[in-house]
């Protein structure tokens, strides 16, 4: 048998090594009486103490989670951005360089056309003096006056067109070939100054007005 110090509770059960009303460490009876009647009917007074809840780990995961996710839409947004900023850029690149490009051929074109414009009007204005300054050929008739230069291997059109391009020539006479020999080439003289005009199969000839 065992009792209680503390409480003066006597237990038949010598299993038992502390009591159950205050927890004292049981020790061991020496009095052979009969033990009083222990009533363990009555309920065992035990404080329990609720168990602890860990419903702040959820709510810390729970937190942690909607933080990261929130750090990855910020990200998300800032990488859009940026993206953005640089297709605008590269855009922006593309069209004023293409701008550019349109704007020098269009100004090209602009200088080829006006080029075209002025050769036209010198063209136009050129032909009427050459046709003006010029008598009419004759294709029989020798000239007289002073020879400026001849030369050989030639037409009437190349005689009259060098002729046009010296200042100082006043007209010209092509020899036709084989006139005088058979072998003989046709000879161009330019003459810088015309005094007569003879008719003559030999030669066709034209004098600058």
């Amino acid at each position: 048998m065992k009792y209680c110090p503390s409480c003066q509770i006597v237990y038949a059960d010598d299993t038992l090594r502390f009591c159950l009303q205050d927890g004292t460490g049981l020790l061991e009876s020496v009095n052979n009486a009969p033990a009083p009647t222990v009533d363990f009917s009555e309920r065992e007074t035990v404080v329990r103490q609720k168990p602890m809840t860990s419903d702040w780990q959820p709510n810390r995961v729970t937190q942690g989670a909607n933080i990261e996710k929130e750090a990855k839409k910020s990200y998300t947004f800032l990488a859009i951005i940026i993206t953005a900023l640089v297709m605008c850029l590269v855009f922006g690149g593309i069209f004023a360089v293409w701008q550019m490009l349109g704007s020098s051929n269009s100004e090209n074109a602009n200088n080829k056309n006006k080029t075209v414009v002025n050769d036209n009007k010198q063209n136009n204005k050129t032909t009427p003096e050459i046709i003006t300054k010029w008598e009419a050929t004759d294709f029989n008739a020798s000239l007289d006056g002073e020879r400026l230069t001849f030369y050989q291997g030639t037409t009437h059109e190349k005689c009259k067109a060098d002729c046009d391009e010296n200042p100082k020539c006043k007209g010209f006479g092509l020899v036709k070939a084989g006139f005088y020999n058979p072998n003989d080439p046709p000879m161009c003289y330019l003459l810088s100054k015309v005094t007569n005009s003879t008719p003559s199969a030999c030669c066709i000839s034209a004098v600058k007005r």
